[in-house]
């Protein structure tokens, strides 16, 4: 497997080299709690949101 960076990488280069819009969306990652808090109150009453990831 990949480290996390390549895959990442691997996975926005459609939306840059391709302009991708909607219905296509690049969720933005994040290592900062309070900003995960707040997507999580904010995000999750959004149409088109299926859910949340957190990882370790």
């Amino acid at each position: 497997m990949l480290p996390y960076a390549e895959r990442r990488a691997l996975l926005e280069n459609p939306f840059f080299e391709h302009a991708l819009s909607a219905p296509w969306t690049l969720c933005p990652p994040t290592t900062d709690l309070a900003k995960a808090w707040e997507w999580l109150e904010s995000w999750t009453d959004m149409s088109g949101v299926d859910g949340i990831l957190v990882k370790p």
